[in-house]
Formats: C-alpha cells, sequence, structure tokens
C-alpha cells in the first residue's frame, strides 16, 4: 500500500528528530478524489456529532492542498543530500494536484471550525492532536474558527449555517462577543433560520445567564425537538410537562 505524508506528519518527524538521520524529502499532496471523499466523511462525522473526526478529515483535506515540504526541511537538516531532480519532479507533480484540490479548501476549514466550535475549542489543529490545549489554548482554537466563519460569510453573508456557527461560536467568548451571539441568534430564531440544535442551546445558555427564563425554554424547546437526543439540551433544565415541540 502507498502511503502519503501530511504536513503535519512531516513537521512532527522533523521536529522529533535527534540526529540528522531520517526526513521528509517532500510531501505528496492527496489526489482529488481521495480529498473529495475525504470531504464527504468529514461532513458526514458532523453531521453524527463526531467532531473530532470531521475535524481530522476536514484538515486532512487542508493539509493535502499545502506546498511540498522540501525547502524547509532543508533548512533544518542542511547536511543531508537530497535528490534534487526528484524534489523537482515531486513539486510539478504536487503543485497539479494541489491545483486540483483548492476547490474543496474553502468548506474543509468551514468544517473544520465549525467541529472546533462545537468542541469548545477544546483540539489541536495539525500538531499534537491528542494533547488537551488548556484554557487559553481553546480560547485561541475557537478565536481562529471564528474568524475563519466571518472571513467565509463575506463571501455568503446570509447563510444561516454560518450565522448559526457564529453565534455559537461567540456565546463562547467574552461579554461583548456574547452580547452579539444573543443578536446573531435571536435574529436567526425570529426568522426560525437556525439550523442545529447547537444553536438552539448556544441561545438558551445565553438567555439562562441573562435569568430570561421564557427565552430560554422557548430555546430549549427548540433544540430538543431537533435533536435526536433531547437529553443533549440542557438536560439539568425540567420543561413543563407536555411541551416539547415536534420538529417541523
Amino acid at each position: 500500500m502507498k502511503h502519503t505524508l501530511t504536513l503535519s506528519t512531516c513537521l512532527l518527524l522533523t521536529l522529533a528528530l535527534t540526529a540528522p538521520a531520517v526526513a521528509c524529502k517532500s510531501i505528496i499532496t492527496i489526489s482529488k478524489d481521495r480529498a473529495h471523499r475525504l470531504l464527504v466523511q468529514a461532513q458526514e462525522h458532523l453531521d453524527k456529532g463526531e467532531y473530532r473526526k470531521a475535524a481530522s478529515k476536514a484538515i486532512e483535506v487542508e493539509d493535502g492542498a499545502k506546498d511540498h515540504f522540501v525547502t524547509a526541511v532543508q533548512e533544518v537538516l542542511p547536511n543531508k543530500s537530497w535528490d534534487q531532480n526528484s524534489s523537482r519532479r515531486n513539486a510539478r507533480q504536487n503543485a497539479r494536484k494541489k491545483q486540483r484540490i483548492l476547490p474543496l479548501v474553502p468548506r474543509a476549514r468551514v468544517i473544520k471550525a465549525i467541529a472546533t466550535i462545537r468542541l469548545g475549542g477544546d483540539i489541536i489543529w495539525f500538531i499534537n492532536a491528542d494533547k488537551i490545549p488548556s484554557a487559553k489554548g481553546r480560547q485561541a482554537q475557537l478565536g481562529a474558527a471564528i474568524n475563519i466563519i466571518r472571513q467565509t460569510l463575506k463571501e455568503t453573508p446570509n447563510d444561516p449555517i454560518l450565522l448559526t456557527a457564529l453565534g455559537e461560536g461567540l456565546s463562547h467568548q467574552g461579554v461583548d462577543q456574547r452580547a452579539e451571539a444573543l443578536e446573531t441568534l435571536t435574529d436567526l430564531e425570529t426568522r426560525d433560520l437556525i439550523v442545529a440544535p447547537e444553536g438552539y442551546e448556544a441561545l438558551a445558555k445565553l438567555r439562562h445567564d441573562l435569568q430570561d427564563t421564557d427565552g430560554r425554554d422557548l430555546a430549549l424547546r427548540r433544540c430538543r425537538a431537533m435533536n435526536a437526543d433531547p437529553d443533549a439540551c440542557m438536560p439539568q433544565i425540567q420543561l413543563a410537562a407536555g411541551e416539547r415541540l415536534t420538529a417541523r
């Protein structure tokens, strides 16, 4: 079986070296077909609530479109001999593959961002994926994810999926950002455009913090109606019997 190295893998191997005995000569960019399969799998994981898997698949698509790594590794290991002709051939092949994958990258970045927001920033992109980030690290990841959503909204400013994700992400931030989250999600709620139960749950939590019990319960009923597992939506809050809505 032929194996390929992503930028993350190459970087990890390079940084782990204690002597110039092993090196990554280049990254082999993944094919468009593989990138498309990974993107489909990432979306499926996102839809199932498997956010780490979704982010991992999306990151692989994003990494697959990056430039090869020959120059950087040569700078780290200047004494290593290199097959320059082979490196140039790989670079040309990778450039062609990269151009075919690039149109898939924006969607991969959005999936990565939404997954990161749903995890509360509890994920580290690219390296040390199994390491638990610090509170500061989680806020940094959330901030990066929110920036991706904001940048994408410049192209499609009325996309309810992106606006819902933006509201979710901002609800984890400071006072000013939480005010923006409340405004964003309330506007979507008014137009019946919150597209994910997580959006309603974020709205319910914001209202709970403001002691808006009626507004909180309204958002919770929507959240529980949309969620296959109604206990996932602030289960500590008991609604009046018979008040669970049916999903529309």
